[in-house]
Formats: C-alpha cells, sequence, structure tokens
C-alpha cells in the first residue's frame, strides 16, 4: 500500500502550481508559505486527536533545521510561481537530487560511482535546458536568472527538510516529527507577515479554498510519506515523486494554457533520466537468484 499512497500523493502534489496561482489572486507568496504551515499544522493536530495520541513537539536542532530548510523550500517556490509560470516549481526535483546526493556523500559516508555522477551531470543539463528554454545563453538573465535560483535554493531546501526528516523518523513518529517542524516553519513565515504579507482584493472563495487545500495536502503528503519511508526504499520514494512533474506539466496545459514547449519536454525528460541514474539501486548479487 506504501507505494499506491505515494502515486497519489505525487499526484496531489503536482497541484502546486495550479494552487498557489489561483491563491495568488488574493493573496502574495508570503502568506501563501505561511498558510501552507499552518493549515498543515492544524491537519496535523486534528489527526493527533482522532488518533487519540499525544501530542509531543520537539525543538531540538535537525527540527529547527528541517523547518528552516522547509521554509526555504516553500517561500522561495511560492514567490517564483505567483510571478512566473505554474510549472516552473519542476525545476525543484532535479536540485533537490544533486543536493539529496550530496547530503548523503557528505553527512551519510555513502557513495557515488560513475552512474549517478552521470545522472547529476544529466539533472543539471536538464535544469538548464528548461531555463533556457530555446534561447541563447547570452540572453539568459534578468527575471529567467533570478528565478532559476530561486529554485536551486528550494531545491537544497527541500533536500534538507529530507534530511532532517531522515534524521528524526527513528526518534518521534511521523505525525509529530512532521507537526514540530511545520509549527516552527509556520512562526518563522508570520513574523515578516506584517512587513512583507499583503492582500491584493477582497475575500474571495476560489483563493481560500486554494490555500486551505495547499495546506492540506501539505499535512497529509509529508504525514503519508514519513510513513512511507518506513516500508519503501528511500530511492523508490524519490522515484515515485518524481511522477509529479509530467502531471504538473499537464496542469499547466489544461487549466492555464502556459507555454510548455518543446525544450522544456525536452529538458524534463533529460533531468527525469537522470534522477532515474542517481536513484535507482541495483539489485545486489546475492538477490539475483532464489
Amino acid at each position: 500500500m506504501g507505494y499506491i499512497y505515494l502515486i497519489l500523493i505525487s499526484i496531489l502534489f503536482s497541484f502546486g502550481g495550479t494552487l498557489v496561482k489561483t491563491a495568488s489572486v488574493m493573496v502574495n507568496a508570503a502568506v501563501i508559505s505561511f498558510s501552507r504551515f499552518f493549515v498543515g499544522s492544524l491537519f496535523l493536530v486534528l489527526f493527533l486527536a482522532l488518533r487519540r495520541k499525544k501530542i509531543r513537539l520537539q525543538l531540538c536542532w535537525p527540527v529547527l533545521l528541517g523547518a528552516a530548510c522547509k521554509c526555504l523550500n516553500y517561500m522561495t517556490e511560492n514567490y517564483c510561481l505567483e510571478n512566473g509560470y505554474s510549472f516552473g516549481n519542476i525545476l525543484v526535483w532535479p536540485v533537490q537530487c544533486v543536493a539529496a546526493l550530496l547530503f548523503s556523500v557528505l553527512l551519510f559516508k555513502e557513495k557515488a560511482g560513475p552512474r549517478r555522477i552521470a545522472g547529476v551531470f544529466l539533472c543539471v543539463v536538464g535544469v538548464a535546458v528548461i531555463s533556457l528554454n530555446g534561447r541563447p545563453i547570452s540572453q539568459f538573465g534578468g527575471e529567467n536568472l533570478l528565478f532559476t535560483l530561486l529554485y536551486v535554493l528550494s531545491g537544497i531546501g527541500a533536500s534538507g527538510f529530507t534530511v532532517a526528516q531522515k534524521l528524526l523518523i527513528d526518534r518521534m513518529d511521523s505525525a509529530n516529527m512532521n507537526l514540530s517542524m511545520f509549527l516552527t516553519a509556520a512562526i518563522i513565515t508570520a513574523a515578516p507577515l506584517p512587513f512583507t504579507g499583503e492582500v491584493y482584493c477582497g475575500f474571495q472563495w476560489p483563493a481560500f479554498l486554494a490555500l486551505v487545500a495547499f495546506g492540506l495536502v501539505t499535512g497529509v503528503g509529508f504525514l503519508v510519506v514519513a510513513e512511507a519511508m518506513k516500508t519503501v526504499p528511500l530511492f523508490m520514494t524519490a522515484l515515485i515523486q518524481s511522477a509529479t512533474v509530467p502531471f504538473t506539466l499537464l496542469w499547466a496545459i489544461l487549466f492555464f494554457q502556459e507555454p510548455v514547449t518543446v525544450w522544456i519536454v525536452a529538458g524534463t525528460v533529460i533531468f527525469l533520466v537522470g534522477m532515474l541514474a542517481v536513484n535507482l539501486k541495483r539489485p545486489s548479487p546475492g538477490a539475483e537468484k532464489t
């Protein structure tokens, strides 16, 4: 069932750009980021109450690390989605993949063989192809460069959050682990709202429902992913979650008629192959025959 849950969550996550675009008609990226953490935290509190489990919050350094990284992930991503295309966050996935490999090598002393290095190269090439989108390098700058750099930071933040989860998964149950990080992140993102938060117009139901749905997807999603990490191999978790990418492109075309060019499709295919090379593990020799 872990695999089925991951596939369903990946499809839900693919609506991220659509929900941000819908909500950004009423509020800006700062409010969206706070709302995502706040509503996600409320869901986790409700989940624990319904399961009659105690709320056990912690404020250890992995929780602070996870909260800070997730804030970096969401604040940069939501800013780009508000001001750019709804499919732009597909760039987060290859960056997260590369950053996760670097963290695994530096922190967990895993090995990066030729296949994984080649995969990293393909991820970088895919990001470059999408960012350039058929333009010469001389024209790559300004807003395009800014968005690419912000998505790189977002991917690093997403990978750092995964590292924090890995550090905490054996010490805390998944609900309290994510609740501790989400509540901390909600406080962090709430602090600048009096200065950076902005409401563009009066109350609008579609935007409000998008904010609520975004938070629910976040709360449900990371709870399911954390639970799946206990039974599904980490590399398979990453591969299944990458299914978010083609669905994100599909929603961009269907809902917003955004220009998904052949360059973007080609870059996506390249970095998906790279992610496959980085994450896919060969079976151990003893497992080849039984």
